[in-house]
């Protein structure tokens, strides 16, 4: 469990890293993984080593990210067939989380193991800017979940 815990944190921290860098580019979608890659290069000065495997990243999570929510549509309809019945068939409905809970599994597991592989690659000055952009985006973010 304390495992899986250190996981989603990680996943998390790396989710909000690329966030924290690209920002919210408009109402209607997310940067692409060449806009991400550009913006991260730009703050943090990486070199084109860095920024070819920051590409690499990113482009594989955007993929895995894009293959996670194809599938959504597909879900919502099968849990509305579900409901429409007399009864709803629990082994189908645990089928299909199961095979979610996996695709979730594969993006931490990728986030994470993306998130000490970016580390990596980074210089001690560069990592001490990716700890600043990211304390900068937390305080942001922070004020709007106040009560």
């Amino acid at each position: 469990m304390v495992k899986k815990a250190i996981y989603v944190i990680g996943a998390m921290a790396l989710a909000t890293t690329i966030w924290a860098f690209t920002g919210y580019k408009n109402l209607c979608g997310h940067p692409s993984p060449e806009e991400i890659v550009e913006r991260v290069s730009q703050r943090l000065g990486l070199d084109e080593t860095q920024q070819t495997q920051l590409s690499i990243l990113v482009e594989e999570l955007a993929q895995k990210a894009q293959a996670f929510h194809d599938d959504r549509e597909a879900i919502f309809n099968t849990l509305l067939d579900q409901v429409r019945q007399e009864q709803v068939d629990r082994q189908a409905v645990d089928l299909m989380i199961g095979e979610k809970r996996r695709q979730v599994d594969e993006m931490i597991d990728l986030a994470v193991s993306g998130l000490i592989d970016f580390h990596a690659m980074l210089t001690p000055e560069q990592r001490q800017l990716l700890a600043e952009e990211m304390e900068q985006h937390h305080c942001r973010n922070q004020r709007f979940h106040r009560w």
